[in-house]
């Protein structure tokens, strides 16, 4: 993340006796986007401090009126999560040995650039505290997750038991084969369509599937059977004020929402008709509504199939949910391992269907052991989430970032073919090697395999391997490159596609 985005969510306090020793400080710092306050009274300070305490405190060390332990530890005493940076003469930095572990950062010393090498040393200190409280952010909502899941999980169950409770013959139903003919749908929509079907075995239905979009305060029509949807669809009706306060309890109750109920009878001619909402974890997903063109129908037998594919859509919503818990990482927030694998072989089934090429690069960071050694866990996790970010920015819409190692990620590349994918990945090589990491002007350097699908490989386990085997020979060369699989000369692709 670029400081110009840090630096606001920081408060700093500049201290000296002196204004004008540090008028360039104040106005540099300023002009950088921190929020920047002048004293040049401890007294002023310290009062200040108690009533909205700030991140850093950079002060000149001559300016203390009485010891540096006196002035530490009524920092501290307020909050002890200020960060220090002194400024000192150099004859002055034997008095802060004893200092390094009360939140002091390097000392500023007295000379040119004075304000630049403030602004600089200012950066690196907030910059380690905005990821430190990220990741305790991250972890918490972790352990959020992991609660919820939890709690998820246990819904799940007892849905499924609810399920299984029910008599494989009922109301003329038939519970086993109705519950299999839903286990064979993809999305939360074929689950809808298959409940028109099966509602209509016996008898002609019509019915409408109307999504709640709660930020328009609307059902907005989508599904339909035994109905011409061209002219229906994105045909909406909005709850007035009234209505919005009791959404769920007046669904519940049977109560047709105004603007619902003026569209079926005008608009779609229809004036008897079954409404039934669709709920999950006390929120509104959508309305079924049915009828026949008679005008009769078997409300029992219409609601005991909607009881059933109730039950099987929370089972689906749940699932889903607790599934979206498992597939991102932590510390990029790019998808992990697991949905890598699983994207893979959903990509290469629709590029074999399409017949258009899938690409895959595979990012693997040079040296990064010895990186990890030396910087530490902390600066890694900047160095992971900084090559993240510069994946994201230059990924399309439809490209699937994911980080599958320690030290290695992985860029699905739809509809992009092996040259194209190679000039993507030269271009993240160059971003990546060309951005100065801020750890004593540090470098960074990544290797990258390239293969696609069908020109390099056959299938999704190959093209994960081909672009591996890509990488492993670039990076053993020394790395710093990237490497475009080559198959062997007897390999026949599915389908011939352009280079480019």
């Amino acid at each position: 993340m670029k400081m110009q985005t840090i630096r606001p969510q920081f408060t700093v306090f500049l201290y000296s006796v002196n204004v004008d020793s540090v008028s360039d400080i104040k106005r540099l710092l300023t002009t950088a986007g921190y929020e920047t306050f002048l004293f040049t009274e401890e007294a002023t300070l310290l009062d200040r401090l108690k009533q909205s305490p700030p991140h850093v405190i950079i002060f000149e060390l001559m300016g203390i009126q009485d010891t540096l332990a006196a002035f530490v530890e009524a920092v501290l005493n307020i909050n002890q999560e200020i960060q220090f940076i002194p400024i000192i003469d150099i004859s002055m930095s034997v008095e802060l040995l004893d200092f390094r572990e009360f939140n002091f950062a390097l000392p500023l010393t007295l000379g040119e650039h004075l304000a630049d090498r403030c602004l600089w040393f200012l950066d690196k200190v907030c910059e380690g505290i905005y990821y430190f409280y990220q990741n305790e952010q991250l972890i918490k909502m972790k352990k959020e997750n992991e609660a919820s899941e939890k709690k998820i999980s246990e819904e799940v169950k007892e849905l499924k038991g609810e399920i299984a409770k029910l008599n494989l013959q009922s109301n003329n139903i038939n519970v086993g084969q109705v519950f299999e003919s839903y286990k064979k749908t993809n999305s939360k929509d074929d689950l809808v369509l298959q409940f028109f079907k099966n509602i209509s075995v016996e008898h002609k239905i019509h019915s409408l599937y109307f999504k709640y979009l709660p930020t328009m305060y609307s059902f907005v029509a989508t599904l339909g059977h035994e109905i011409d949807m061209e002219p229906l669809k994105g045909i909406g009706a909005k709850l007035d004020d009234e209505e919005l306060g009791n959404v769920v309890s007046n669904l519940q109750d049977g109560k047709v929402p105004k603007e619902l109920a003026s569209l079926m009878s005008e608009g779609i001619g229809v004036q008897k008709f079954i409404m039934l909402p669709l709920l999950y974890l006390n929120m509104v997903d959508g309305i079924v509504i049915s009828w026949t063109a008679e005008g009769e129908i078997n409300r029992q037998q219409v609601e005991n199939h909607f009881h059933l594919f109730g039950l099987v859509y929370q089972n689906v919503v749940l699932q889903k949910r607790a599934e979206a818990f498992d597939i991102t990482d932590a510390v990029t927030e790019l998808y992990n391992r697991n949905y890598y694998y699983k994207k893979v072989e959903e990509e290469i089934a629709r590029a074999r269907r399409l017949e258009q090429p899938l690409s895959l690069l595979t990012f693997r960071i040079d040296h990064f052991t010895e990186l990890q050694q030396t910087l530490g866990t902390s600066n890694r996790d900047i160095i992971l989430r900084t090559i993240a970010n510069m994946i994201k920015k230059t990924s399309r819409t439809n490209d699937i970032s994911c980080r599958v190692s320690d030290s290695e990620f992985g860029v699905l590349l739809p509809h992009c073919a092996r040259k194209g994918a190679a000039l993507r990945a030269e271009r993240i090589r160059v971003m990546i090697e060309s951005h100065v990491f801020g750890m004593n002007n540090l470098k960074v350097t990544i290797s990258c395999g390239v293969s696609e699908y069908p020109s390099l490989s056959k299938n999704g386990e190959d093209l994960d391997k081909s672009s591996l085997s890509a990488l492993n020979f670039i990076y053993e060369k020394g790395g710093n490159k990237v490497c475009l699989f080559k198959p062997t000369e007897d390999f026949k692709p599915d389908f011939i596609v352009p280079m480019v």
